[in-house]
């Protein structure tokens, strides 16, 4: 009787531990419930985070496409200067041609001193303008490689800003997903937790509990 009574006495003490373990589950499910509702706002400002770059990205594909189309239209702007720039030339050594011509019959008629200085003259103004035709071409030239290479460095600065925005995309669904999996092992948790404490506080478990301490009493009498 002293020896069981010195096991009831453990076994009490054993009771009160598993009590005190359930009060601490109890504290440390508050703890987890209180960390989710911190997740909660957490999550909502990672949304708006990714909500908020993939509007960035579809604003920055769109200006990459006007980009493209205004690159194409100033090459299509080129290629019609450049034709002009070609029928000016050819234009220009038609003049030349004719420049010829007229300078040959300025020597086959020598003696005709004032139509050779007319020829003269006119042959001077044929060059000056073909030599104003000649700045201008340089200067539409000149014009048309600095369009080409600030749409190249538009272009470019977008494609770095596109590849910026993905990256960035990248990293909060990574964070987003990290947090997901942390919030589901939470769950879980919680639900086994909530289970044992389901389970210790049914009457089944009570009423099992005397048993229990008997059956484990008896069988260290009988093992003793």
């Amino acid at each position: 009787m002293i020896r069981l009574d010195g096991l009831l006495k453990a076994r009490e003490a054993v009771v009160v531990e598993r009590d005190a373990q359930l009060v601490r589950a109890h504290d440390h499910v508050k703890h987890l419930e209180g960390l989710l509702a911190k997740r909660e706002p957490l999550l909502a400002e990672r949304e708006r985070i990714v909500e908020e770059r993939d509007a960035q990205l579809r604003e920055i594909v769109a200006r990459a496409e006007r980009l493209e189309a205004l690159a194409l239209e100033r090459g299509t702007l080129v290629a019609d200067r450049d034709a002009l720039l070609e029928t000016a030339n050819a234009h220009v050594r038609h003049l030349e041609e004719l420049c010829a011509f007229r300078e040959k019959l300025v020597v086959e008629r020598d003696e005709t001193i004032a139509a050779r200085d007319g020829m003269i003259a006119f042959r001077e103004k044929l060059v000056a303008e073909r030599d104003e035709a000649i700045v201008a071409r340089d200067a539409t030239i000149a014009a048309r490689d600095q369009a080409l290479a600030k749409a190249a460095d538009e272009q470019a600065a977008a494609e770095r800003r596109i590849a910026k925005a993905r990256a960035d995309d990248v990293q909060a669904r990574k964070q987003i997903a990290e947090l997901e999996a942390e919030c589901g092992r939470l769950d879980r948790a919680l639900e086994a937790q909530e289970r044992i404490i389901a389970y210790r506080q049914s009457l089944r478990w009570w009423f099992g509990l005397p048993w229990v301490r008997a059956k484990l009493a008896w069988k260290r009498l009988s093992g003793a």
